[in-house]
């Protein structure tokens, strides 16, 4: 489940929540204004996931997002440079068998 102000989308969870918990294999984050960062916890993301991400909403400034990095339980995003509106992406997790 996401915490904070969140509404379903799908099997996704769409949340504006800065740095949210988003317990799934896919679903919609926002990066704060401001922030060129998100960091967005997932107990199913591990350090060898594979975590494919999308812009859904381009911002005046933050127009590429430059990394993915997964970690054990989290996986953080980087733009090119912060953003001037909540930027909504988009998120799927893979986990290799």
């Amino acid at each position: 489940e996401a915490a904070g102000n969140e509404s379903a989308v799908g099997s996704a969870t769409a949340t504006t929540t800065a740095n949210p918990t988003i317990n799934k294999p896919a679903g919609q984050v926002s990066v704060a204004i401001g922030a060129s960062t998100c960091t967005v916890t997932n107990s199913l993301v591990t350090a060898t996931s594979i975590v494919l991400c999308e812009l859904q909403f381009v911002d005046a400034t933050f127009t590429e997002i430059l990394s993915v990095v997964p970690g054990s339980g989290s996986f953080v995003i980087t733009g090119n440079a912060n953003a001037t509106a909540l930027t909504k992406i988009g998120f799927v997790v893979i986990n290799p068998v």
